[in-house]
């Protein structure tokens, strides 16, 4: 799981761009109604706007999780209720967003240069080539089938322009703090050494693969195992879990954890449970729900422990640990600073939460 999950998984096969009315693509302008502005959040000198086409999308693709199907739920007498918890979850998702395009234009990054604009425009032809190769159909016809799509999944161009721009903004980020940010290895010891680290054997069902009964008796099955190597040997053939996280070149290796590696908004309840565990010990089954649907679902979490022949061993692994504990730890930060700083506009007041769709 990493800060980046939910956006990038969710459309890891759409790339946007803004271009010029001459592209063989053109952007596709918004209405007055999905341009209107219904939440500011402001950082530093900056303020970012959420708009409605923005708003609607991850309302509508957190909705089925908020109402579990019911959508009578939001003009009923208790929709305030509902409203206020799906609004937790979309400022969550958009304070995500854009804390990541405010931490790369601090590195020096601009996601909408005109070579930002210029590398997302090409991924973008590729990508709608790539969409309707399987057809002979004209460029028209490419490019209407794929406004289609990204209307499927409740997306226009501009909500889509905005994800690949922070898509861009994540790269910059990352490769930034692993080629160019100065760090020792004495750093990344006191790190691995610090309560902050954690080392861990996971066994990850998605959210359906195992009711919680069977996970009782699964959690039970895997206590019973006393060996460390053994267990992992169990956790790889029975559960999702990528073998060289937990073995590798049959060297017990196990998945390194920073306390602020991952979001406190989403995953609070796992990193709590990894950091109350003693070495040695199981968790109790960590339930996820709203985060997205390649992190949510059922974990089982084993304690290792740290020692030099590891971290000698799995230094590289260690290492990006390190980075991935700075980088959260700066955008979980900014996350709140965003998130404390939010203001519902009046156009948001004009919004009939039972009436949102894509239609």
């Amino acid at each position: 799981m990493k800060k980046i999950a939910f956006i990038l998984l969710l459309f890891l096969s759409l790339i946007i761009f803004a271009g010029c009315a001459e592209d063989k693509y053109p952007p596709v302008e918004s209405s007055e109604e999905e341009a209107r502005v219904v939440i500011s959040l402001k950082i530093e000198d900056k303020e970012y706007e959420v708009r409605y086409e923005l708003y609607r999308a991850l309302f509508l693709n957190r909705k089925s999780a908020v109402d579990g199907g019911n959508s009578q739920v939001w003009a009923g007498d208790d929709a305030s209720r509902y409203i206020d918890e799906i609004n937790g979850l979309i400022v969550n998702d958009a304070v995500e967003i854009f804390s990541m395009l405010h931490l790369a234009s601090k590195i020096g990054f601009d996601p909408y240069s005109d070579k930002a604009n210029y590398d997302v425009k090409e991924m973008f032809e590729a990508d709608i080539e790539s969409y309707g190769s399987a057809a002979d159909l004209s460029d028209e016809e490419k490019y209407d089938a794929y406004l289609k799509y990204l209307k499927q999944i409740n997306h226009n161009y501009s909500t889509a322009d905005l994800l690949y721009r922070y898509s861009l903004a994540t790269e910059a980020v990352s490769s930034y703090y692993r080629t160019e940010y100065e760090y020792s290895k004495d750093d990344v010891k006191s790190y691995y050494l610090s309560d902050d680290c954690a080392r861990i054997l996971q066994a990850y069902f998605q959210k359906g693969v195992k009711t919680y009964t069977a996970m009782e008796i699964y959690r039970e099955k895997l206590i019973g195992i006393s060996n460390e190597l053994s267990l992992a040997a169990e956790i790889i053939g029975s559960s999702s879990a990528n073998e060289t996280d937990l073995i590798d070149n049959g060297v017990l290796s196990g998945i390194m954890v920073g306390k602020q590696s991952l979001s406190q908004r989403k995953y609070s309840s796992y990193i709590n449970e990894i950091f109350s565990l003693s070495e040695g010990e199981m968790s109790d089954i960590i339930s996820l729900e709203n985060t997205n649907a390649q992190t949510d679902g059922y974990y089982l979490v084993y304690r290792l422990s740290k020692n030099d022949e590891h971290f000698e061993t799995f230094y590289p692994a260690i290492a990006n640990s390190y980075i991935d504990n700075i980088i959260g730890g700066i955008l979980g930060g900014m996350e709140n600073s965003l998130d404390e700083s939010k203001s519902f506009t009046e156009a948001y007041t004009q919004i009939s939460h039972k009436d949102i769709s894509m239609n």
